[in-house]
């Protein structure tokens, strides 16, 4: 399972366009669900969508120019625009500090 800190724009936009299905590691840091969510479960996988006001045109184009180039800012945009191309991400608590971030994409 590959660390998302480590994924660049290039690999995030391969895995939206070729529409691929993989588990990333992903840091409590970057995802914030534990100051965030603090009460939402995490021990088996659970979605966490972003709100359909995002993914309208003008929402989107918000997210792009507003988001940090950080790893943060890349977290954002990749969650945003994989619900926008019809994916899904399904959290799972792995470890204290960590989540698998599980993306699935519908088959139509």
């Amino acid at each position: 399972m590959q660390l998302f800190d480590d994924f660049d724009e290039e690999m995030m936009i391969d895995i939206i366009e070729q529409r691929k299905n993989i588990s990333i590691k992903i840091s409590d840091e970057i995802t914030k669900f534990s100051k965030e969510i603090p009460n939402v479960d995490f021990s088996s996988e659970t979605e966490v969508p972003p709100t359909k006001m995002i993914l309208s045109r003008e929402g989107l184009a918000q997210i792009i120019l507003h988001t940090t180039p950080d790893v943060r800012g890349r977290f954002t945009r990749f969650v945003v625009f994989v619900y926008a191309f019809g994916g899904k991400i399904f959290y799972k608590k792995i470890d204290e500090n960590y989540f698998e971030a599980k993306l699935e994409w519908s088959k139509a």
